[in-house]
């Protein structure tokens, strides 16, 4: 097998630019682009098919250069990246919260390491801080070209040298292997499965056969025309169809990539009617500057959604997004340009001393910032205490939140409340919410002489025979043993339930695309569909729960932002922000829960707890006191703002004595003795 040297085609230049406009219509949060972050995965391919062309050659002929190769690699992405990287701090520093600098600091350190994959995987646990307010989040995807740059070449070279060239074979056997990895990673981490190189890999090694000639080129014009306009349709399908709720990449990954593959196939042979049509020059022009336009689009997004307290509307989006052209066509010709090619500036050794020196200004740069803290210095001592509201928000999670189900079935479960009764007779339920209000009950029960069991894990809203659309079970495990302890404890009288019920009844959360869920008795998905399964799984559980007085706490109201973000921006800029949802808002979001809780408070002996009528006023329901956070973030409230409604689990326990003066009261959230 013999590959040529590639020779430039103007319609892979037309195919970056489909990519990286449906990369910016989805990150603009154009509903009819959900899924143009499939625009990477196009980008993927491209650079698997343009890399292999570039240096498989030469690797056959002996005469490939690792120094060689990395240089032009460091002339086209280093002077652009560290333009955007270096640039961005400047706004960084006077528009992000101390916390959000502290994390930008980081992501500068990454991005010069080329790791901000591992970061931002890191980083996307159940209360990591949101993408939105992360300006160089969409590095991840060079990290993993960049991994693939270090990586690939070497493949290559151990393959021609110990076995007799099988590069076909032993690319399929790399692209399979990915694909199974990828598949497993979703059902084990999604977001791993979504950030790292290896999930990935089987993206490029699609290019990667097309370059090596896995396939027969195809002549026949007409043919190649067809298998261009698949290609597309594959693309435009994914595109339209996928959101971020699609389990990605995995199998639904290959969609996209296939049709990249048909696209770059098609057109091996000879010009076709689609290759024309990509080779369009508005759209290879959109091409020659994606890269650039991908690096500033982004930032651009961040800071001027942070800057302004309202959501962006559409013409604002759209200035943004020309606005990201305009700079980034400047950018290409005057920042990329420059460096590319063997006569571009500077020499080979002047070239790596610069990417050293820069790369090493940037990494003195993040680490600064980083173990600065976020330099809460540049402001008032408000701001950096209002955002701190957000760190370490629950009192005890590591050691009283998310039990194994084998913890849970033995009752090794974390005390609340006074903890001198003998037995616990209580057990509050739930998820992340139920924890954020345990220190409230916590407070009621101590004074009412009531000791109970906690029993909260993260999404674990308490609802039985509950999964999503594609059949994943949601906390199923957690519950029938919550369920077993409950039977083989009679003393445990009580149950107190509390979750994000909105969520479950809605499917939607954080202007999210709507999800759905099904149990045994569902036929077709929606939105109605996901009512009347919150309906069916809440009556479920309660009939389990028959003989125990049990108590459904409604929703706390949910922000229109991150609040302790967004309170510190509001000190720091000198505007209010816009935070707080009206009561109307309120009833509109909670109307059909609302109306389940009062019809199985009237069926099975139940009493509903409602805590916006301690939270709201007449007119809205507030964020902040005094100028600082109520939430520490948009839907938990924190321990302070929680324990100061703790009245309204006063009907849980007052039928029970109050304590004896004098008498000791333990810490709260006790560990099983």
């Amino acid at each position: 097998m013999t590959v040529q040297k590639f020779a430039y085609r103007a319609d892979i230049d037309g195919l970056r630019g489909i990519a990286v406009l449906a990369v910016l219509l989805s990150h603009a949060k154009f509903e009819l682009f959900a899924g143009g972050f499939v625009g990477v995965d196009v980008f993927f391919v491209i650079s698997g098919f343009l890399i292999t062309s570039f240096i498989l050659p030469d690797v056959q002929a002996r005469k490939f250069s690792l120094v060689g190769f990395y240089e032009r690699r460091i002339r086209r992405l280093f002077p652009a990246l560290f333009a955007v990287v270096l640039i961005s701090a400047v706004p960084a520093a006077f528009i992000l919260t101390p916390p959000e600098f502290k994390d930008f600091g980081q992501s500068v350190l990454a991005a010069a390491s080329f790791s901000s994959n591992i970061l931002f995987w890191w980083e996307s646990g159940y209360f990591g801080a949101a993408g939105a307010a992360k300006p160089l989040l969409h590095t991840w995807t060079l990290a993993v070209e960049e991994q693939f740059y270090v990586t690939y070449p070497l493949f290559l070279m151990l393959i021609a040298r110990f076995s007799g060239g099988r590069f076909v074979p032993i690319t399929v056997i790399v692209l399979v292997v990915s694909i199974g990895l990828s598949v497993w990673m979703i059902g084990f981490d999604r977001m791993m499965a979504f950030y790292f190189a290896p999930s990935r890999a089987f993206e490029l090694m699609i290019g990667a056969l097309i370059a090596m000639g896995a396939f027969p080129e195809c002549r026949h014009g007409r043919l190649g025309t067809g298998f261009g306009v698949l290609g597309l349709g594959m693309i435009a399908w994914s595109v339209g169809s996928y959101d971020s709720t699609t389990a990605f990449p995995g199998l639904k990954a290959l969609v996209p990539t296939i049709g990249t593959g048909l696209v770059i196939y098609s057109a091996l042979a000879g010009p076709t009617a689609v290759s024309r049509a990509l080779s369009w020059r508005p759209l290879v022009f959109t091409g020659l500057i994606s890269y650039s336009l991908y690096l500033w689009h982004w930032p651009l997004l961040v800071f001027a959604q942070l800057y302004v307290p309202v959501p962006l509307g559409v013409a604002a989006t759209l200035g943004l997004l020309l606005l990201s052209g305009l700079v980034a066509t400047l950018s290409w010709r005057f920042v990329e340009k420059p460096f590319r090619g063997a006569k571009g500036r500077l020499k080979r050794r002047q070239l790596f001393a610069a990417a050293g020196a820069v790369s090493a200004v940037s990494v003195i740069l993040g680490l600064g910032i980083h173990l600065a803290r976020g330099v809460p210095q540049r402001y008032a001592p408000i701001v950096d205490r209002a955002a701190a509201v957000a760190i370490d928000p629950f009192p005890n999670h590591e050691r009283c939140h998310s039990k194994s189900v084998d913890e849970v079935r033995a009752g090794k479960l974390c005390r609340i409340g006074f903890d001198q009764a003998q037995e616990p007779s209580f057990l509050l339920l739930g998820d992340s919410h139920a924890e954020a209000l345990a220190p409230a009950i916590n407070d009621s029960a101590k004074r009412h002489g009531a000791t109970g069991l906690i029993a909260t894990a993260s999404g674990c809203t308490p609802l039985l025979g509950v999964t999503l659309e594609d059949g994943t079970e949601l906390c199923q495990p957690f519950l029938e043993a919550v369920i077993h302890l409950l039977n083989a404890n009679p003393r445990l009288e009580t149950v107190v339930l509390i979750g994000r019920w909105a969520v479950r009844a809605e499917g939607t959360t954080n202007n999210l695309p709507p999800f759905f869920f099904r149990d045994a008795n569902t036929r077709q998905t929606g939105r109605a569909e996901n009512r009347r399964v919150f309906r069916r799984s809440l009556i479920r559980l309660l009939e389990r729960l028959e003989g125990r007085k049990v108590y459904i706490v409604a929703s706390v109201p949910e922000m229109l932002g991150d609040v302790p973000a967004e309170i510190a921006r509001g000190h720091m800029l000198g505007r209010p922000p816009v935070l707080e949802p009206s009561l109307a808002s309120f009833f509109e979001r909670q109307n059909a829960v609302f109306s389940i809780l009062g019809e199985v408070e009237d069926t099975h002996s139940v009493e509903v707890l409602f805590p916006h009528r301690l939270l709201c006023n007449d007119a809205v329901c507030p964020a902040s006191k005094d100028g600082m956070p109520l939430y520490f973030d948009g839907d938990h409230l924190t321990a302070e703002s929680a324990i100061s409604i703790s009245e309204l689990f006063d009907p849980i326990f007052e039928r029970r004595h109050e304590p004896r003066p004098g008498t000791a009261q333990p810490d709260p959230f006790k560990d099983p003795g």
